[in-house]
């Protein structure tokens, strides 16, 4: 047997998410120089603020996690 029938190879990059910190995060709008935005990132991703907490939150080894600032910076992302 050389091959499945349906299968396919693929190069899987990772994205680790140290290019996001020092930007701004908003849910909505128009993207720019130093933003991000939740249509930017992988679905599924979760940010916390610092007056949220994460108890509570099942693991997911495939969620993006953003550590916002008091002014919505990113200063922390990490995959779980």
């Amino acid at each position: 047997l050389k091959a499945m029938p349906g299968t396919a190879d693929t190069k899987i990059t990772a994205d680790s998410g140290k290019d996001l910190i020092g930007k701004k995060f908003v849910e909505k709008g128009p993207a720019g120089a130093g933003i991000v935005t939740a249509a930017d990132l992988p679905r599924g991703y979760r940010t916390i603020a610092p007056t949220h907490g994460v108890a509570g939150i099942p693991h997911n080894p495939n969620r993006l996690d953003l550590i916002l600032d008091d002014q919505s910076k990113i200063v922390m992302a990490f995959w779980e």
